[in-house]
């Protein structure tokens, strides 16, 4: 019963069948197919989803929803767990693909030195004016680095326009200044 209330799982029995004793076994039974079916959909544990289910059944008849297909309704909120169960297991297995990942992949430390190094070496062989450029047009953010451009534009007394096309032609050619340098 976990956290139900025992007025809640008492509606649910009655809902059941009248005669508690039947409505107990019939409980039982409907238990085991939940568990069946959790087990079946790969739900695991898959007693804990089957006790959801009917403790989610059992609250909503407690709160006094009208139910008139018993079956389907649980069948309704079984289709609402299975959801949510599956939603669950793909997040904790794309958790556990990450740390999986973290923890077989330690950083490469000489390779993220070597990109550092290269970097470097490629922005000393820009001309001031170049270096100046790539730093200044990545300042700011969001709407202060649209103000930043426009003022950096004016200083250099060119358009917009003509600012963004020399910064791209100064990227590429840091880039491919960078790719040779990593791939040596």
């Amino acid at each position: 019963m976990s956290d139900l209330a025992p007025e809640m799982f008492d509606k649910l029995l009655q809902r059941l069948d009248a005669d508690r004793d039947r409505a107990g076994e019939k409980y039982n039974q409907l238990q085991e197919k939940l568990v069946r079916f959790f087990r079946w959909s790969g739900c695991s544990p898959p007693e804990e989803y089957a006790q959801e289910t009917l403790n989610r059944v059992a609250r909503k008849i407690a709160e006094g929803k009208v139910v008139g297909d018993l079956n389907k309704y649980i069948h309704g909120i079984l289709r609402h767990v299975r959801l949510e169960a599956a939603r669950q297991q793909i997040r904790e297995h794309a958790a556990g693909q990450r740390l999986t990942a973290f923890q077989t992949r330690p950083p490469d430390l000489e390779r993220l030195e070597a990109q550092d190094r290269c970097l470097r070496e490629c922005m000393q062989q820009l001309s001031a004016e170049d270096r100046d450029l790539i730093q200044r047009y990545l300042q700011g953010e969001k709407g202060s680095k649209v103000e930043n451009r426009a003022r950096l534009a004016g200083q250099r007394g060119v358009s917009l326009n003509a600012l963004r096309i020399r910064y791209h032609r100064v990227r590429n050619a840091l880039r491919e200044c960078y790719e040779r340098c990593v791939g040596r």
